[in-house]
């Protein structure tokens, strides 16, 4: 029998590296003692600004009014009337002062008095009635209206004479208007004179129981005097008179 054979088996190991390990620095925080700390410089620093602004406030009072807290009097009612006095410091304290003072005061007494009088009378820039009514009659029962107006306007007087006046030709209209009841089938005159002369005959025809008509005469500014208007039938009758005077 061979006898065993013995092997020799060489075994090479690389040698670790040796590994670093790197240091980590770790800081441990005192947290109680920081937020105590801070807290004491925080409530240092409010003090210190309380005590800066109390102090800037009072400065400023002591210099706003400085003899105010030196010679306040001990009554209350002169201490009131003390400070009136001396919130007032651009009053004048000289006698002619004072009545330079009085004296412009006086001055816009008087300004504002004549402007106020001459808002108040001011000139009154209407136009002048240039026609006066003198006299209206109506003598029969059947004349109901006979007046002098501006215009017509839907068979009805507008306006009366005194708003009568010339126009931009020197012309100036005026009419006669009458409202008659219960003269159908009859004639109207209107008969226009100037300090009794006859100026104009204007004829109308009544084709109703009621019959509204008017007549229009242009007067000019030389035609001045005593005007009358006479309202006659066809029988001569006079119904009704208007008079007025330019």
């Amino acid at each position: 029998m061979n006898p065993p054979k013995k092997f020799k088996i060489h075994i090479k190991l690389r040698a670790q590296e040796d590994r670093v390990v790197k240091e980590e620095t770790v800081y441990l925080y005192r947290w109680d003692r920081i937020i105590g700390t801070c807290a004491v410089v925080i409530i240092a620093i409010a003090a210190l600004i309380n005590f800066g602004l109390n102090d800037s406030k009072l400065q400023s009072i002591d210099s706003e009014q400085p003899t105010a807290a030196i010679a306040q009097p001990m009554d209350k009612s002169i201490s009131s009337v003390t400070y009136k006095a001396e919130s007032i410091t651009t009053q004048p304290t000289s006698e002619a002062a004072i009545k330079s003072t009085n004296a412009s005061k006086e001055k816009n007494i008087e300004i504002t008095a004549k402007t106020q009088s001459t808002t108040t009378a001011r000139p009154n820039t209407a136009p002048t009635a240039l026609f006066t009514q003198s006299r209206t009659a109506i003598f029969s029962p059947h004349i109901k209206r006979f007046v002098i107006s501006k215009t017509v306007r839907n068979k009805e007087p507008v306006g009366s004479i005194k708003d009568i006046h010339f126009d931009h030709n020197n012309i100036a209209t005026v009419y006669a208007y009458s409202d008659a009841i219960g003269l159908k089938d009859e004639t109207l005159y209107y008969h226009w004179s100037l300090d009794g002369k006859a100026v104009a005959k204007v004829k109308v025809s009544v084709w109703s129981n009621r019959w509204r008509s008017y007549s229009s005469k242009f007067i000019r500014p030389n035609m001045q005097g005593e005007w009358k208007i006479t309202l006659q039938n066809g029988k001569g009758e006079t119904l009704a008179v208007n008079r007025f005077r330019y």
